[in-house]
């Protein structure tokens, strides 16, 4: 119907996958970072406000739009935010 959303749509934030993925890569390789949810939510919620979000549609795009996210300037964009989370959240854990 004209008008409304539905709420079951598929609405993904392809960015959000990726900072997830080099978050647990970098933690894997650091000794000493407490890896509590609290934590890892706060790392995750830094880095991804200080990056520009990809919301796509899983049905149409999802492949499109990954291909993008392996381009060496946004992997570099990723890692310099997920490194910077680690940083701040390891100096004042909040829990």
């Amino acid at each position: 119907m004209k008008g409304e959303v539905e709420e079951d749509m598929d609405i993904i934030n392809l960015m959000e996958e990726q900072v997830r993925i080099t978050l647990e890569e970098h933690l894997e390789q650091k000794t000493g970072i407490c890896t509590c949810p609290q934590c890892i939510s706060d790392m995750m919620v830094y880095a991804l406000n200080r990056l520009p979000a990809r919301y796509v549609s899983k049905q149409r795009g999802e492949t499109f739009s990954r291909i993008g996210m392996t381009d060496d300037q946004g992997r570099t964009s990723v890692i310099a935010a997920v490194v910077s989370a680690i940083k701040v959240v390891s100096q004042a854990p909040n829990h």
